[in-house]
C-alpha cells in the first residue's frame, strides 16, 4: 500500500470504531533489494491477520503480523528488523536486503460513561473528551450541548444505566439517580467508579448500597471521586477526577507519592493569590493545552513566545496575551499573583526560571524530563536554587501523563493544589476533608461537591 491509498484511511477508521485491537505497520528504513519501500504501510488486527496495506512478501508479512500480535498484546510500539538476506538467523527467505519496520499498536480505550446533567457532570464530560476519551453522557432530558463526535448522549433514567463492561464510570446526578447508577456500574465492573458528592453524602450512599452489594466492591467506589486540589467550581471537580481517572488508568498511585515527598504544599500563596494569571514562556502543543485549561478556569493567560504565525495563533483561546522579542525575560510578567510554566523546549529554561523566581511568583514550573529538570536546578544561583514548594521541575502532580493535554492537566491541577492549599492525594485517602477555613492555607476548602 502506498501512502496516498485512501482504502487504508477508511479501514483505519473503521478500526478505530470498532472497539478492536489492531496495529500499524509501516516500512522506515530499506537496506538492498526487497519489495517493500519505504513508507509502505499495513493494518493488523489482534490475530495478526492483515486487513489492509503491504509491507513486503508472504514471509515478511507472516513475520510482521507476528510481531503486530505481541505489540498489541505488549501494549507499546516496536521496531523490528526483519532480515532477508540471512536464511539461517533471518527469515529464511534469501531475496536480499534488511527492512526496519516501526510497528503501532492501538489498543480500544475504556470509555468514560458519565451519569448526571449538572455543571459537574457536563464539565467532566467537557475535559473528558478533550483529553481524548470517548464519552457518553446518561440522564433523563439530558440534551447533547456538545456535538463533539467523541460524544454520545443518552437522554434516559438513571436506573436503566448500561455502562460499558470495564468502562471509567463517574456519577454526578446531585442525589438523583446516584444508588441506581453506581449499582450500574459494579454491575458493569467498571474500572473505575466514582461519585461527585460531598463526604457526607458518600458515606451515606456507601451505607445504602452496602446492603444490596458486596462490601468489598463498595469499599472500592471512589467516594469523594477526584484529587485534594480544594476545588470547588464545577470546572475544577472535573479537573480532580479526571486527573484521578489518569493516574489510575496509567498505574500510578498518586496517594502513595504524594505521602513519600510529603503531603501538602511547602508554603502557602500569597492572600491575593485567590484567582491566578497563567504565563507560560513558549510555544509548543503542550502550551496550546495550558491556555486552553486556563480558559476553561478563567484564568489571565499570557504567552511569552517567539511571535506565532497567524495559523499557529489558531490554536490558542482569543483571549491570550502575547509578549513576543524578549529573548532577556525583561518584560516576562511575573508576580507574585501568577504562575508561570517555563515549557521553551531548552530555548532559555534558566533565564526564564531566573526571572519569575525573582519577581516573586508563588509557582515556577519547568516541563523537562527529570535528568535535565536537575541540570537546570544546579545552574541556578543558590539563592534562587533553594525555592521547596516554588520551582516545580518537572512540573505536575505524578499522574502518568502522556500526551500535550495530559501533562497540561497534571501541571494545571499541581497548581490548583497549591493554590488552595492541598495535598494532591486521593479524597478517599484522606481521613477527613479539611474544613473550609481550616486547611493548610487560608480559606482552603472542597467546598459542596
Amino acid at each position: 500500500m502506498t501512502p496516498s491509498d485512501p482504502r487504508f484511511y477508511v479501514t483505519l477508521l473503521e478500526m478505530l470504531g470498532s472497539e478492536r485491537s489492531f496495529a500499524v505497520a509501516t516500512v522506515v528504513n530499506v537496506r538492498g533489494s526487497a519489495s517493500g519501500k519505504p513508507g509502505a504501510k499495513a493494518i493488523f488486527d489482534e490475530h495478526g491477520h492483515n486487513l489492509h496495506g503491504w509491507v513486503g512478501g508472504g514471509c515478511v508479512e507472516r513475520f510482521t503480523g507476528e510481531q503486530a500480535v505481541a505489540a498489541i498484546a505488549e501494549g507499546r510500539p516496536r521496531l523490528v528488523v526483519a532480515d532477508l538476506d540471512d536464511e539461517v538467523l533471518g527469515l529464511g527467505m534469501p531475496c536480499g536486503g534488511v527492512m526496519d519496520i516501526y510497528i503501532e499498536p492501538v489498543r480500544p480505550r475504556p470509555p468514560l460513561f458519565v451519569a448526571g446533567d449538572g455543571p459537574s457532570a457536563k464539565a467532566v464530560v467537557t475535559l473528558g473528551a478533550r483529553l481524548g476519551f470517548r464519552v457518553v453522557a446518561h440522564a433523563p432530558g439530558l440534551v447533547d450541548d456538545w456535538q463533539d463526535p467523541m460524544v454520545s448522549v443518552r437522554d434516559a433514567a438513571y436506573e436503566v444505566c448500561d455502562p460499558p463492561r470495564g468502562a471509567r464510570m463517574v456519577v454526578a446526578s446531585r442525589h438523583r439517580g446516584d444508588e441506581a447508577a453506581l449499582a450500574a456500574g459494579l454491575r458493569a465492573d467498571a474500572s473505575y467508579l466514582g461519585l461527585v458528592a460531598n463526604r457526607t453524602r458518600a458515606a451515606a450512599t456507601r451505607a445504602r448500597l452496602a446492603e444490596v452489594a458486596a462490601p468489598e466492591r463498595v469499599a472500592a467506589i471512589r467516594a469523594p471521586a477526584g484529587l485534594d486540589l480544594g476545588g470547588r467550581r464545577p470546572v475544577e471537580i472535573a479537573m480532580s477526577v479526571l486527573a484521578e481517572i489518569l493516574a489510575e488508568e496509567r498505574g500510578v498511585d498518586v496517594d502513595a507519592l504524594v505521602r513519600a515527598a510529603g503531603a501538602g504544599p511547602a508554603a502557602c500563596p500569597s492572600p491575593g493569590w485567590s484567582s491566578p494569571e497563567l504565563v507560560v514562556v513558549g510555544h509548543s502543543r503542550i502550551a496550546e493545552a495550558l491556555a486552553d485549561l486556563a480558559a476553561m478556569l478563567e484564568w489571565p493567560i499570557t504567552l511569552h513566545a517567539v511571535a506565532p504565525a497567524p495559523h499557529q495563533r489558531a490554536g490558542y483561546p482569543a483571549t491570550v496575551r502575547w509578549v513576543s522579542e524578549d529573548p532577556g525575560f525583561q518584560r516576562l510578567p511575573a508576580s507574585p499573583s501568577t504562575a508561570v510554566v517555563v515549557a521553551s523546549h531548552h530555548k532559555g529554561d534558566e533565564r526564564a526560571i531566573a526571572a519569575a523566581l525573582g519577581a516573586g511568583a508563588p509557582y515556577v514550573g519547568l516541563v523537562a524530563s527529570a535528568s535535565r529538570s536537575r541540570l537546570i536546578r544546579e545552574r541556578l544561583p543558590g539563592s534562587l536554587a533553594d525555592t521547596p514548594g516554588v520551582l516545580r521541575a518537572p512540573a505536575g502532580l505524578a499522574i502518568g501523563a502522556r500526551t500535550p493535554a495530559e501533562i497540561a492537566l497534571s501541571i494545571v491541577v499541581e497548581i490548583l493544589a497549591l493554590l488552595h492549599g492541598r495535598s494532591g492525594r486521593a479524597l478517599t485517602a484522606l481521613e477527613e476533608l479539611p474544613a473550609r477555613r481550616g486547611g493548610p492555607c487560608p480559606d482552603a476548602g472542597v467546598g459542596e461537591r
